[in-house]
């Protein structure tokens, strides 16, 4: 069954875990820097919507399908990153490429083991599983045999990865192209508008490549009401159970506090205000360590489906801070550790 139209652009980016293919996504997304293109994250369906095992026959697969052609069929631009193995994945991504109308781009990241083990100890997801668990995962060069897919190896940088998707996909950064159909609540065919509060082009490189600005944006899916997961956040008492040393005032205007001890012993502390607040839904703060020139911008979004709940952590706001991108990587480990320990403590707890 046919998807997308001749206007679409479908690319997958596939590579084992620490390959650097939800990083190239995101970048790509960034760079593109407008509405009617989908982010599809084979992680977010599989592990934070379903929590469900990767094996044969999983409900992700038909369900990272579904939301693809769905995408497509609506005018988008689509991303598909994931380490999408070919044994349990392959038959699906040969049907959604031989299907789709218009341009189908497909890349994967090729990286050593030795390589994947380095990076793995510089990402959030090393508080979350370990070499172990990623050999059990790891499958040197897992090409598609039926599908093209442009090889890159471990040596390319982010930025010169970015550029050849969007040379590839005839979609330069910065600049208005034309959707081929709807596109959020419009349904009118003209140049989509770029959007005004994520910029495409960030901070020029010496070379005059365009970086996009640092960003933190994690999501996970909590198996709770969204009312009580705002109560593990704003009430002290709950949450005090999984965030002991963070001071809230949950109003506007409300100061808050978190203080801790380094690894070298010496006590530091962010502080900031609420910035916006609606109950059950949306949380914005100022937040800033003490030696910072600068605030940053944390942005806490729930979102109800069915019993369930997603949040959306970002923190925004890095490019006016000295060493902004290094920073919002090490506070991108320190947001993940809370989101898991908010999940584990919402739904393993019974006083809420």
């Amino acid at each position: 069954m046919h998807t997308g139209s001749q206007d679409t652009t479908l690319i997958v980016i596939r590579g084992n875990s620490g390959s650097g293919k939800s990083t190239v996504a995101r970048a790509v997304r960034e760079a593109y820097g407008r509405r009617g293109m989908a982010l599809i994250s084979q992680d977010v369906v599989r592990r934070d919507m379903l929590r469900e095992l990767d094996q044969p026959g999983g409900v992700n697969i038909g369900l990272l399908d579904v939301m693809c052609r769905h995408a497509l069929d609506a005018g988008y631009h689509v991303i598909l990153e994931g380490i999408l193995a070919g044994s349990r994945y392959g038959e699906m991504l040969h049907a959604l490429c031989r299907d789709h109308r218009g341009r189908t781009l497909c890349y994967y990241l090729d990286v050593s083991w030795e390589e994947t083990l380095r990076r793995h100890e510089t990402r959030p997801q090393r508080v979350q599983f370990g070499p172990d668990e990623m050999r059990q995962w790891y499958v040197r060069r897992d090409v598609l045999p039926d599908v093209h897919e442009t090889i890159i190896d471990e040596s390319s940088e982010v930025d010169e990865i970015v550029q050849l998707v969007l040379r590839d996909a005839g979609l330069p950064a910065g600049e208005t192209v034309q959707s081929a159909s709807t596109h959020l609540t419009g349904t009118t065919t003209g140049p989509l508008e770029r959007l005004p509060d994520r910029p495409a082009i960030g901070r020029m490189s010496p070379m005059g490549e365009q970086r996009p600005e640092p960003l933190v944006d994690e999501s996970i899916a909590i198996v709770a009401p969204a009312h009580d997961v705002w109560q593990a956040i704003v009430n002290a008492e709950i949450r005090a159970g999984w965030w002991g040393y963070l001071d809230l005032d949950a109003t506007v205007g409300g100061r808050f506090e978190e203080r801790w001890t380094t690894e070298d012993g010496r006590e530091a502390r962010t502080s900031g205000k609420v910035i916006e607040l609606v109950p059950d839904h949306l949380l914005v703060l100022s937040w800033a360590d003490e030696d910072w020139p600068a605030a940053t911008r944390v942005e806490i979004q729930l979102t109800e489906i069915g019993g369930s709940t997603m949040v959306r952590l970002l923190h925004t706001g890095w490019k006016a801070l000295p060493d902004g991108t290094a920073l919002a990587e090490q506070h991108r480990a320190g947001w993940l550790m809370h989101l898991v320990n908010l999940r584990r403590y919402v739904e393993d707890s019974a006083v809420l």
